[in-house]
């Protein structure tokens, strides 16, 4: 987990959820994610037709969809959390993978944020997490060294009406 991603892809796959209480329910649906660094969406987005930035198209990122929820700078958002923990990404990159709107729809069950040093290492990983009544909670976590990532954190947000808040999320980066 040493070399950084590239500055901008599209990631095309398939979401499987299964559940068991009080009885199994399974889906399978295809999705898309983007790769961004927020920085620079603007730029990015002006030389394509199929992605715009803060206004509407056929696929959009609108900054109020994430971090503070008020369209502001996301940056400053992130490195304030990264830094509650004690990561300083002392100007490296900072990508973000997730899902963007589509045709003025936007259902982001989890984006996952990845704050890189300046000479590419990634520092610390911010899991944002959505539910579908609107709320939302950031679960910032250091990455020490290349080897695959895992975290895991006491959940703090009510995410299905069939489950409680209790409980804790498992998170892995490979």
């Amino acid at each position: 987990m040493t070399s950084a991603p590239a500055p901008a892809a599209l990631y095309r796959g398939r979401t499987v959820h299964k559940r068991f209480m009080p009885y199994e329910r399974r889906f399978s649906a295809p999705m898309a994610h983007i790769l961004i660094e927020p920085d620079t969406i603007g730029p990015l987005a002006q030389g394509l037709r199929w992605l715009t930035h803060n206004r509407p198209g056929p696929f959009a990122f609108y900054d109020r969809d994430h971090g503070p929820r008020d369209g502001s700078a996301l940056r400053p958002w992130a490195e304030r959390l990264f830094a509650s923990i004690g990561v300083q990404l002392e100007g490296g990159a900072l990508r973000l993978l997730t899902m963007p709107r589509v045709l003025g729809y936007v259902f982001n069950p989890i984006s996952v944020w990845f704050g890189h040093g300046p000479t590419g290492e990634l520092r610390g990983v911010i899991y944002e997490v959505n539910n579908t009544f609107g709320a939302t909670h950031a679960y910032v976590a250091a990455v020490a060294g290349p080897a695959t990532a895992r975290h895991a954190a006491a959940k703090q947000l009510h995410v299905s009406p069939f489950f409680d808040v209790d409980g804790r999320y498992s998170f892995t980066l490979d």
